[in-house]
């Protein structure tokens, strides 16, 4: 396997930049997801690095080989597409063996992988079946085979699960990911769900605009993003973002956030803000805030309750402002309550307004 590394990569389309220097590194055997909205770049990248796409500017390389002007066929890369891409007339046989007989493999040894890979995925009773016969979970799986069969060095996935049904895509996650690491592959993923990409990365790496925002282990970015994007795309619900201004209160320094006074000094980093100027952006996240009958830090109302089995989530707005917070199902919340909410001081995250950054500790 192979250590990829992708050096200030740039990629221009007339006047719009994909890609705006791009520097990541993707350690062997590693999954790595690329994740972000729509038209971040991330399968531009991904193109990129099979080899389907050349660069503006910037280097591609396999461990120290540079490969930016090296054929997709000689990457030794496999790739699975979003539409699978299986040829419609031929069998799954034919589809898993496809690359094989490019590269004028023996007969033997073809019959050899195909069943090896079919075997290991699962799809070794559907060899003689063409694509329209099969549902799209087997589909996928023909599509991850004709990738696999090849021994590839590199393993690329583009939205491999976004045909599925909710309930196939989550059994395909653990799938995958068990594949993967069965093969000890390098593997570069791309998707829009950071859900999935949480689930099945070792690291991944958050675009937006064609940039590289952070890149870390999914718990890493969950509970330290670096900056309001990170911060406001991770996590389902988003994060709870809201401004205000410092001020001095008895020497100690008080956002006013307009409907509440926050303490900053009841803070973990507020020493970090004593120097600080300009308004300040807090974040918390919905599992760190609590809804009480009795007893909070200010009181607001429930806009809107979504029961999701165990958990439910809480829609309260005060002032102008609307909360979101978790809740266990068994508490009793109903439209129109008035609640006291507390927020979790060691879990609120602070982001200076201007640079849209993360206050670090």
């Amino acid at each position: 396997m192979v250590n990829i590394r992708i050096e200030g990569v740039i990629k221009r389309y007339g006047d719009n930049t994909a890609l705006n220097g791009i520097t990541l590194e993707v350690h062997d055997k590693e999954f790595m997801s690329l994740v972000g909205p729509s038209g971040c770049g991330k399968t531009t990248l991904l193109r990129i690095i099979a080899g389907l796409i050349s660069p503006d500017e910037g280097d591609i390389y396999f461990d120290d080989n540079r490969v930016t002007e090296i054929s997709p066929q000689d990457r030794n890369v496999g790739m699975v597409f979003q539409n699978y891409a299986l040829y419609p007339h031929m069998s799954t046989y034919d589809n898993i063996s496809f690359g094989l007989r490019l590269k004028r493999v023996s007969k033997d040894q073809v019959n050899r992988r195909v069943q090896e890979v079919s075997e290991s995925l699962g799809i070794s009773h559907l060899l003689n079946r063409k694509p329209k016969e099969l549902s799209g979970g087997e589909q996928q799986r023909v599509a991850l085979g004709r990738a696999l069969a090849r021994s590839p060095e590199v393993f690329l996935m583009d939205e491999p699960l976004s045909n599925l049904d909710a309930k196939l895509r989550v059994y395909m996650r653990a799938e995958l990911k068990r594949i993967q690491k069965d093969l000890d592959i390098t593997t570069v993923y791309v998707t829009h769900d950071q859900l999935e990409a949480m689930a099945m990365s070792d690291r991944m790496s958050v675009m937006n605009k064609g940039d590289i925002h952070q890149t870390d282990t999914p718990i890493n970015i969950y509970d330290h993003p670096e900056n309001l994007f990170v911060a406001g795309f991770i996590g389902s619900p988003p994060m709870n973002l809201f401004e205000g201004n410092i001020t001095k209160k008895a020497r100690r320094n008080v956002l006013d956030l307009s409907w509440y006074n926050l303490d900053l000094s009841t803070l973990p980093r507020h020493r970090q803000l004593d120097e600080f100027e300009g308004e300040l952006m807090i974040g918390i996240r919905p599992d760190d805030i609590t809804i009480d009958d009795v007893e909070g830090m200010f009181k607001a109302k429930v806009t809107l309750v979504q029961p999701l089995g165990a958990t439910q989530f809480v829609h309260l707005s005060v002032g102008d402002k609307l909360i979101t917070c978790n809740a266990p199902v068994d508490q009793r919340v109903k439209v129109g309550d008035d609640k006291f909410v507390r927020f979790d001081t060691r879990r609120i995250h602070l982001f200076n307004k201007k640079k849209e950054s993360r206050i670090h500790e």
